[in-house]
Protein backbone atom coordinates (compact mmCIF):
# COMPACT_ATOMS: atom_id res chain seq x y z
CA UNK A 1 0.00 0.00 0.00
CA UNK A 2 1.33 3.66 -0.72
CA UNK A 3 1.71 6.38 1.43
CA UNK A 4 -1.71 8.25 -0.56
CA UNK A 5 -3.62 5.13 -0.15
CA UNK A 6 -3.29 4.78 3.89
CA UNK A 7 -3.38 9.12 3.81
CA UNK A 8 -7.14 8.29 1.98
CA UNK A 9 -8.19 5.49 4.09
CA UNK A 10 -7.31 8.07 7.06
CA UNK A 11 -9.17 10.51 6.40
CA UNK A 12 -12.49 8.37 5.44
CA UNK A 13 -12.24 6.98 9.29
CA UNK A 14 -12.47 10.72 10.48
CA UNK A 15 -15.31 11.93 7.88
CA UNK A 16 -18.43 10.25 7.24
CA UNK A 17 -19.72 9.77 4.39
CA UNK A 18 -21.91 12.47 2.17
CA UNK A 19 -25.09 9.53 2.26
CA UNK A 20 -24.91 8.75 5.80
CA UNK A 21 -25.41 12.75 7.20
CA UNK A 22 -28.62 12.55 4.55
CA UNK A 23 -30.29 9.64 6.10
CA UNK A 24 -29.14 10.52 10.01
CA UNK A 25 -30.86 14.20 8.94
CA UNK A 26 -33.72 12.66 7.41
CA UNK A 27 -34.43 10.20 10.71
CA UNK A 28 -33.73 13.02 13.32
CA UNK A 29 -36.28 15.62 11.36
CA UNK A 30 -38.92 11.93 11.64
CA UNK A 31 -38.86 12.00 14.95
CA UNK A 32 -39.32 15.93 15.95
CA UNK A 33 -42.46 15.94 13.29
CA UNK A 34 -44.31 12.47 15.74
CA UNK A 35 -47.94 13.42 17.15
CA UNK A 36 -47.73 13.64 20.91
CA UNK A 37 -49.08 10.50 22.78
CA UNK A 38 -53.05 10.83 24.58
CA UNK A 39 -53.26 11.58 28.48
CA UNK A 40 -54.13 8.78 30.15
CA UNK A 41 -57.34 7.57 30.34
CA UNK A 42 -58.49 8.15 34.41
CA UNK A 43 -60.78 5.05 35.66
CA UNK A 44 -64.59 5.82 37.38
CA UNK A 45 -68.03 4.33 38.25
CA UNK A 46 -70.90 6.10 36.40
CA UNK A 47 -74.42 4.97 37.03
CA UNK A 48 -77.79 6.11 34.64
CA UNK A 49 -79.28 9.29 35.69
CA UNK A 50 -83.32 7.98 36.32
CA UNK A 51 -86.57 9.85 37.53
CA UNK A 52 -87.97 8.71 40.24
CA UNK A 53 -89.57 9.56 43.57
CA UNK A 54 -87.23 9.86 46.51
CA UNK A 55 -89.44 9.64 50.27
CA UNK A 56 -88.15 10.82 53.43
CA UNK A 57 -88.82 9.07 56.56
CA UNK A 58 -88.41 9.15 60.51
CA UNK A 59 -87.96 6.47 62.66
CA UNK A 60 -89.68 6.31 65.72
CA UNK A 61 -89.68 3.85 68.93
CA UNK A 62 -92.82 3.16 71.01
CA UNK A 63 -94.99 0.04 71.56
CA UNK A 64 -98.02 -1.51 70.21
CA UNK A 65 -101.47 -1.50 71.94
CA UNK A 66 -104.88 -2.88 71.30
CA UNK A 67 -107.74 -0.50 70.52
CA UNK A 68 -110.02 -2.52 72.86
CA UNK A 69 -108.97 -3.12 76.45
CA UNK A 70 -111.16 -2.67 79.46
CA UNK A 71 -110.32 -3.14 83.18
CA UNK A 72 -113.26 -4.59 85.10
CA UNK A 73 -113.99 -3.33 88.75
CA UNK A 74 -116.62 -4.17 91.11
CA UNK A 75 -119.52 -1.44 92.12
CA UNK A 76 -119.89 -3.14 95.39
CA UNK A 77 -118.33 -4.51 98.72
CA UNK A 78 -117.86 -8.30 99.20
CA UNK A 79 -116.03 -11.06 98.97
CA UNK A 80 -115.32 -12.89 95.90
CA UNK A 81 -117.46 -15.83 95.88
CA UNK A 82 -116.49 -17.31 91.82
CA UNK A 83 -113.84 -16.16 89.16
CA UNK A 84 -114.18 -17.93 85.94
CA UNK A 85 -111.47 -16.84 83.49
CA UNK A 86 -107.95 -17.60 83.43
CA UNK A 87 -105.26 -15.40 81.97
CA UNK A 88 -105.05 -16.28 78.54
CA UNK A 89 -108.66 -17.83 78.19
CA UNK A 90 -111.13 -16.31 75.29
CA UNK A 91 -114.16 -14.66 76.94
CA UNK A 92 -117.38 -13.32 74.70
CA UNK A 93 -119.07 -9.99 75.44
CA UNK A 94 -121.86 -10.53 78.47
CA UNK A 95 -119.75 -13.64 79.60
CA UNK A 96 -119.75 -13.70 83.79
CA UNK A 97 -115.84 -13.64 84.80
CA UNK A 98 -116.61 -12.84 88.34
CA UNK A 99 -119.14 -13.22 91.13
CA UNK A 100 -119.63 -11.94 94.25
CA UNK A 101 -121.19 -13.49 97.56
CA UNK A 102 -124.64 -11.75 97.72
CA UNK A 103 -126.37 -13.28 100.54
CA UNK A 104 -127.46 -10.26 102.27
CA UNK A 105 -128.57 -8.75 99.35
CA UNK A 106 -130.90 -11.89 97.67
CA UNK A 107 -132.58 -11.49 101.06
CA UNK A 108 -133.56 -7.99 100.64
CA UNK A 109 -134.65 -8.56 96.99
CA UNK A 110 -136.50 -11.31 98.21
CA UNK A 111 -137.88 -8.92 101.09
CA UNK A 112 -138.77 -6.16 98.12
CA UNK A 113 -140.22 -9.02 96.11
CA UNK A 114 -142.96 -10.06 98.91
CA UNK A 115 -143.73 -6.68 99.78
CA UNK A 116 -144.32 -6.40 96.39
CA UNK A 117 -146.92 -9.18 95.90
CA UNK A 118 -148.51 -8.16 99.38
CA UNK A 119 -149.37 -5.02 96.98
CA UNK A 120 -150.55 -6.59 94.33
CA UNK A 121 -152.63 -8.20 96.59
CA UNK A 122 -153.71 -5.45 98.67
CA UNK A 123 -154.83 -3.85 94.70
CA UNK A 124 -156.91 -6.64 94.07
CA UNK A 125 -158.76 -6.47 97.01
CA UNK A 126 -159.42 -3.07 96.12
CA UNK A 127 -160.55 -3.87 93.18
CA UNK A 128 -163.44 -6.46 94.67
CA UNK A 129 -164.43 -3.97 97.13
CA UNK A 130 -165.43 -1.67 94.75
CA UNK A 131 -168.37 -3.13 93.65
CA UNK A 132 -169.48 -3.59 96.96
CA UNK A 133 -172.16 -0.68 97.75
CA UNK A 134 -170.85 -0.35 101.80
CA UNK A 135 -173.23 1.38 103.98
CA UNK A 136 -173.56 1.77 107.79
CA UNK A 137 -172.61 5.62 107.80
CA UNK A 138 -171.37 5.49 111.85
CA UNK A 139 -168.97 2.27 111.90
CA UNK A 140 -167.49 4.25 108.44
CA UNK A 141 -167.25 7.71 109.99
CA UNK A 142 -165.13 6.05 112.68
CA UNK A 143 -163.55 3.69 110.58
CA UNK A 144 -162.48 6.91 108.17
CA UNK A 145 -161.32 9.46 111.09
CA UNK A 146 -159.27 6.59 112.24
CA UNK A 147 -157.69 6.46 108.80
CA UNK A 148 -157.36 10.39 108.46
CA UNK A 149 -155.30 10.26 111.44
CA UNK A 150 -153.04 7.46 110.36
CA UNK A 151 -153.12 9.19 106.99
CA UNK A 152 -152.08 12.07 108.73
CA UNK A 153 -149.25 11.23 110.79
CA UNK A 154 -148.33 9.01 107.08
CA UNK A 155 -148.15 11.86 105.21
CA UNK A 156 -146.24 14.15 108.17
CA UNK A 157 -143.48 11.14 108.06
CA UNK A 158 -143.34 10.90 104.70
CA UNK A 159 -142.32 14.46 104.08
CA UNK A 160 -139.73 14.45 106.78
CA UNK A 161 -137.93 11.53 104.89
CA UNK A 162 -138.98 13.46 101.27
CA UNK A 163 -137.30 16.57 102.73
CA UNK A 164 -134.55 14.28 104.18
CA UNK A 165 -133.77 12.25 101.11
CA UNK A 166 -133.52 15.85 98.60
CA UNK A 167 -131.37 17.13 101.73
CA UNK A 168 -129.11 14.16 101.10
CA UNK A 169 -129.29 14.18 97.34
CA UNK A 170 -128.39 17.69 97.09
CA UNK A 171 -125.22 17.02 99.18
CA UNK A 172 -124.30 13.68 96.96
CA UNK A 173 -124.54 15.97 93.71
CA UNK A 174 -122.18 18.39 95.70
CA UNK A 175 -120.09 15.78 96.13
CA UNK A 176 -120.38 14.13 92.95
CA UNK A 177 -119.65 17.28 90.62
CA UNK A 178 -116.00 17.81 93.47
CA UNK A 179 -115.19 14.07 92.76
CA UNK A 180 -115.78 13.17 96.14
CA UNK A 181 -118.75 10.93 95.51
CA UNK A 182 -119.54 8.10 92.68
CA UNK A 183 -121.66 7.49 89.73
CA UNK A 184 -123.53 5.08 92.19
CA UNK A 185 -123.44 6.76 95.50
CA UNK A 186 -125.18 9.44 93.38
CA UNK A 187 -127.40 7.13 92.05
CA UNK A 188 -128.58 5.96 94.90
CA UNK A 189 -129.24 9.09 96.41
CA UNK A 190 -131.50 9.88 93.42
CA UNK A 191 -133.22 6.39 93.99
CA UNK A 192 -133.79 7.13 97.62
CA UNK A 193 -135.45 10.47 96.99
CA UNK A 194 -137.54 9.37 94.14
CA UNK A 195 -138.72 6.52 96.68
CA UNK A 196 -139.51 9.15 99.04
CA UNK A 197 -141.76 11.31 96.82
CA UNK A 198 -143.54 8.45 95.92
CA UNK A 199 -144.45 7.33 99.60
CA UNK A 200 -145.60 10.82 99.89
CA UNK A 201 -147.83 10.90 96.94
CA UNK A 202 -149.16 7.32 98.58
CA UNK A 203 -149.51 9.30 101.93
CA UNK A 204 -151.25 12.38 100.29
CA UNK A 205 -153.86 9.84 98.21
CA UNK A 206 -154.29 8.31 101.56
CA UNK A 207 -155.03 11.40 103.08
CA UNK A 208 -157.26 12.25 100.34
CA UNK A 209 -158.98 9.10 100.89
CA UNK A 210 -159.55 9.36 104.67
CA UNK A 211 -161.11 12.71 104.03
CA UNK A 212 -163.88 11.59 101.66
CA UNK A 213 -164.67 8.45 103.46
CA UNK A 214 -165.31 11.38 106.50
CA UNK A 215 -167.71 13.38 103.73
CA UNK A 216 -169.17 10.18 102.09
CA UNK A 217 -169.63 9.05 106.16
CA UNK A 218 -171.22 11.89 107.16
CA UNK A 219 -173.53 11.90 104.08
CA UNK A 220 -174.63 8.55 104.14
CA UNK A 221 -173.51 8.37 100.69
CA UNK A 222 -172.14 5.08 99.40
CA UNK A 223 -168.64 4.18 99.13
CA UNK A 224 -168.03 3.50 95.92
CA UNK A 225 -166.00 6.76 95.45
CA UNK A 226 -164.23 5.64 98.58
CA UNK A 227 -163.24 2.69 97.10
CA UNK A 228 -161.93 3.95 93.84
CA UNK A 229 -159.42 6.06 96.05
CA UNK A 230 -158.51 2.48 97.86
CA UNK A 231 -157.63 0.89 94.23
CA UNK A 232 -155.60 4.38 93.84
CA UNK A 233 -153.67 3.92 96.86
CA UNK A 234 -152.96 0.18 96.29
CA UNK A 235 -151.71 0.85 93.04
CA UNK A 236 -149.37 3.69 94.15
CA UNK A 237 -148.17 0.91 96.64
CA UNK A 238 -147.17 -1.02 94.02
CA UNK A 239 -145.40 1.35 92.42
CA UNK A 240 -143.66 2.06 95.28
CA UNK A 241 -142.66 -1.38 96.45
CA UNK A 242 -142.03 -2.40 92.56
CA UNK A 243 -139.52 0.55 92.76
CA UNK A 244 -137.99 -0.71 95.76
CA UNK A 245 -137.73 -4.18 94.10
CA UNK A 246 -135.65 -2.69 91.24
CA UNK A 247 -133.41 -0.25 93.53
CA UNK A 248 -132.71 -4.03 95.39
CA UNK A 249 -132.34 -5.90 91.82
CA UNK A 250 -129.80 -3.20 90.91
CA UNK A 251 -127.70 -3.85 94.32
CA UNK A 252 -127.88 -7.46 93.25
CA UNK A 253 -126.45 -7.31 89.53
CA UNK A 254 -123.03 -6.20 90.30
CA UNK A 255 -122.13 -9.12 91.53
CA UNK A 256 -121.59 -10.80 88.99
CA UNK A 257 -119.04 -8.80 86.81
CA UNK A 258 -119.62 -9.43 83.08
CA UNK A 259 -116.75 -8.85 80.04
CA UNK A 260 -118.01 -5.86 78.21
CA UNK A 261 -116.42 -7.31 74.93
CA UNK A 262 -115.36 -10.45 73.37
CA UNK A 263 -111.61 -10.72 73.54
CA UNK A 264 -108.99 -12.45 75.50
CA UNK A 265 -107.98 -12.04 79.79
CA UNK A 266 -104.73 -10.33 79.94
CA UNK A 267 -104.62 -9.68 83.20
CA UNK A 268 -106.50 -11.57 86.44
CA UNK A 269 -105.88 -9.86 89.90
CA UNK A 270 -108.14 -11.78 91.93
CA UNK A 271 -108.84 -15.07 93.47
CA UNK A 272 -112.03 -17.10 95.03
CA UNK A 273 -112.49 -15.42 98.70
CA UNK A 274 -110.55 -12.31 98.40
CA UNK A 275 -112.67 -9.13 99.47
CA UNK A 276 -113.54 -6.48 97.13
CA UNK A 277 -112.71 -3.26 99.29
CA UNK A 278 -113.54 0.37 98.11
CA UNK A 279 -109.77 0.44 97.47
CA UNK A 280 -110.44 -1.93 95.21
CA UNK A 281 -113.18 -0.53 93.51
CA UNK A 282 -111.05 2.67 92.52
CA UNK A 283 -109.52 3.03 89.04
CA UNK A 284 -106.03 2.12 90.47
CA UNK A 285 -106.62 -1.80 90.68
CA UNK A 286 -108.37 -3.74 88.01
CA UNK A 287 -109.94 -7.12 88.82
CA UNK A 288 -109.32 -8.05 85.41
CA UNK A 289 -108.61 -6.87 82.28
CA UNK A 290 -109.79 -8.21 78.80
CA UNK A 291 -108.11 -7.44 75.53
CA UNK A 292 -109.40 -7.31 72.07
CA UNK A 293 -105.97 -7.83 69.86
CA UNK A 294 -108.10 -7.97 66.58
CA UNK A 295 -107.86 -3.86 66.18
CA UNK A 296 -103.62 -3.21 66.78
CA UNK A 297 -102.38 0.06 67.15
CA UNK A 298 -98.58 1.30 67.33
CA UNK A 299 -98.40 4.35 69.93
CA UNK A 300 -94.76 6.61 70.21
CA UNK A 301 -93.83 9.44 71.69
CA UNK A 302 -92.46 12.09 69.68
CA UNK A 303 -90.16 14.82 70.70
CA UNK A 304 -91.12 18.42 70.16
CA UNK A 305 -88.30 19.08 67.50
CA UNK A 306 -89.82 16.21 65.42
CA UNK A 307 -93.60 17.40 65.42
CA UNK A 308 -93.28 20.11 62.48
CA UNK A 309 -92.42 16.85 59.98
CA UNK A 310 -95.43 14.54 61.21
CA UNK A 311 -98.70 14.86 59.82
CA UNK A 312 -102.15 13.10 59.87
CA UNK A 313 -102.84 10.72 57.45
CA UNK A 314 -99.03 10.26 57.08
CA UNK A 315 -97.79 6.70 55.55
CA UNK A 316 -95.85 4.69 58.19
CA UNK A 317 -94.19 1.12 58.46
CA UNK A 318 -93.62 -0.53 61.45
CA UNK A 319 -91.72 -3.33 62.44
CA UNK A 320 -91.83 -5.82 65.38
CA UNK A 321 -88.89 -7.54 66.72
CA UNK A 322 -90.91 -10.99 67.03
CA UNK A 323 -91.45 -10.79 63.04
CA UNK A 324 -87.75 -9.78 61.59
CA UNK A 325 -87.77 -8.54 58.04
CA UNK A 326 -91.65 -7.93 57.65
CA UNK A 327 -93.14 -4.47 58.00
CA UNK A 328 -96.61 -3.80 58.75
CA UNK A 329 -98.10 -0.74 56.58
CA UNK A 330 -100.32 2.39 57.94
CA UNK A 331 -101.28 5.78 58.95
CA UNK A 332 -101.10 8.33 61.05
CA UNK A 333 -104.44 8.04 62.38
CA UNK A 334 -104.27 10.35 65.51
CA UNK A 335 -102.15 13.64 67.16
CA UNK A 336 -102.43 13.67 70.82
CA UNK A 337 -102.05 17.71 71.24
CA UNK A 338 -100.62 17.49 74.63
CA UNK A 339 -97.30 17.78 75.83
CA UNK A 340 -96.07 15.03 78.25
CA UNK A 341 -94.39 17.48 81.45
CA UNK A 342 -91.90 15.26 82.39
CA UNK A 343 -90.37 13.36 78.60
CA UNK A 344 -91.30 16.68 76.47
CA UNK A 345 -93.07 14.61 74.00
CA UNK A 346 -96.26 14.26 71.86
CA UNK A 347 -98.00 10.96 71.30
CA UNK A 348 -98.90 9.77 67.86
CA UNK A 349 -100.61 6.85 66.82
CA UNK A 350 -100.36 4.84 63.68
CA UNK A 351 -103.18 2.22 62.87
CA UNK A 352 -102.13 -0.68 61.24
CA UNK A 353 -103.77 -1.62 57.51
CA UNK A 354 -103.57 -4.88 58.32
CA UNK A 355 -101.38 -7.11 60.72
CA UNK A 356 -101.24 -11.25 61.83
CA UNK A 357 -103.13 -12.34 65.08
CA UNK A 358 -99.96 -12.93 66.53
CA UNK A 359 -99.06 -9.48 67.35
CA UNK A 360 -99.58 -8.49 71.17
CA UNK A 361 -100.69 -5.10 72.88
CA UNK A 362 -97.40 -4.58 74.92
CA UNK A 363 -94.97 -5.76 72.29
CA UNK A 364 -91.88 -3.14 71.62
CA UNK A 365 -91.97 -1.68 67.53
CA UNK A 366 -90.60 0.67 65.45
CA UNK A 367 -91.99 2.79 63.22
CA UNK A 368 -90.60 4.61 60.37
CA UNK A 369 -93.05 7.68 58.95
CA UNK A 370 -92.50 9.08 55.70
CA UNK A 371 -92.52 13.14 55.91
CA UNK A 372 -91.67 14.06 52.48
CA UNK A 373 -91.45 12.77 48.65
CA UNK A 374 -89.74 14.26 45.84
CA UNK A 375 -90.25 13.53 42.82
CA UNK A 376 -87.54 14.39 39.94
CA UNK A 377 -83.85 12.63 38.30
CA UNK A 378 -81.97 10.65 41.38
CA UNK A 379 -78.39 10.22 41.45
CA UNK A 380 -76.25 8.62 44.05
CA UNK A 381 -75.33 11.73 46.38
CA UNK A 382 -71.84 11.18 45.98
CA UNK A 383 -72.19 12.47 42.51
CA UNK A 384 -72.33 15.69 43.83
CA UNK A 385 -69.34 18.28 43.09
CA UNK A 386 -69.14 21.48 45.03
CA UNK A 387 -67.05 24.30 42.98
CA UNK A 388 -67.51 27.38 44.94
CA UNK A 389 -71.08 28.50 45.60
CA UNK A 390 -72.39 26.44 42.50
CA UNK A 391 -73.38 22.16 42.75
CA UNK A 392 -71.66 20.30 39.63
CA UNK A 393 -72.12 17.16 38.03
CA UNK A 394 -69.87 15.18 36.26
CA UNK A 395 -71.20 13.41 33.15
CA UNK A 396 -69.70 11.03 30.50
CA UNK A 397 -69.68 12.40 27.11
CA UNK A 398 -67.76 10.25 24.31
CA UNK A 399 -65.88 8.84 26.83
CA UNK A 400 -65.23 12.05 28.28
CA UNK A 401 -65.60 14.19 31.18
CA UNK A 402 -68.19 16.89 31.01
CA UNK A 403 -68.94 19.11 33.76
CA UNK A 404 -72.32 20.22 34.05
CA UNK A 405 -74.01 22.61 37.10
CA UNK A 406 -77.50 20.86 38.85
CA UNK A 407 -79.96 22.46 40.96
CA UNK A 408 -80.53 20.03 43.61
CA UNK A 409 -84.67 19.80 44.83
CA UNK A 410 -83.49 17.50 48.30
CA UNK A 411 -80.75 14.81 48.91
CA UNK A 412 -80.56 12.08 51.53
CA UNK A 413 -77.52 10.62 53.21
CA UNK A 414 -77.39 8.17 49.71
CA UNK A 415 -79.35 9.89 47.19
CA UNK A 416 -80.24 13.59 45.77
CA UNK A 417 -83.19 14.45 43.70
CA UNK A 418 -82.07 17.14 40.89
CA UNK A 419 -84.69 19.51 39.42
CA UNK A 420 -82.09 20.49 36.75
CA UNK A 421 -78.92 20.14 34.68
CA UNK A 422 -79.15 16.31 33.99
CA UNK A 423 -82.00 14.47 32.01
CA UNK A 424 -83.15 10.91 32.19
CA UNK A 425 -80.65 8.15 30.39
CA UNK A 426 -77.36 10.75 31.25
CA UNK A 427 -74.13 8.55 32.74
CA UNK A 428 -72.93 10.42 35.96
CA UNK A 429 -70.08 9.68 37.36
CA UNK A 430 -70.92 8.52 40.76
CA UNK A 431 -66.96 7.73 41.96
CA UNK A 432 -63.72 9.22 40.63
CA UNK A 433 -65.07 12.80 40.13
CA UNK A 434 -63.05 14.89 42.40
CA UNK A 435 -60.13 15.61 40.14
CA UNK A 436 -61.53 15.32 36.74
CA UNK A 437 -61.32 18.53 34.78
CA UNK A 438 -63.64 19.19 31.53
CA UNK A 439 -62.38 16.95 28.90
CA UNK A 440 -60.17 14.39 30.91
CA UNK A 441 -60.60 11.11 28.95
CA UNK A 442 -62.54 8.38 31.41
CA UNK A 443 -62.63 5.12 31.52
CA UNK A 444 -65.84 3.14 33.18
CA UNK A 445 -64.49 0.29 35.59
CA UNK A 446 -66.68 -2.21 36.35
Amino acid sequence: MTDRESENRGISRRHPSIPGIVVLALLMGCARQAPPQEAPRKAVQAVAAREGVLEEWISLYGTLKARSQVSLYSRIEGRIQDVRAEEGDRVRKGDILITLETDDLKATVDQARAQMHAAEARLEQAALAFNLQVTGTDVALQTSRKGGQVAEETMKQARMALDQSERDLGRTELLFARGAASKQQLDVAQVQRDLARSRLEAALRQQEQASQQVRLSMAGERQDQIRKQDMAAAKALVEQSRAALLYAETQLNPGAIRSPLSGEVTYRNVEPGDTVTATSMTKTLPLMTVTNNKEIYFEAGVPETTTRALRKGAKAEVAVDAFPGSLFPGRITAWIGAVDPVSRTWRVKITLDNHPPALWTGQAARARVRTALYRGIIIPRQALLKRGQETWVALIVGNRAHLTPVRVAHQTEEKAVLASGVKRGDRVIAAGSERLAEGDPVTVKE
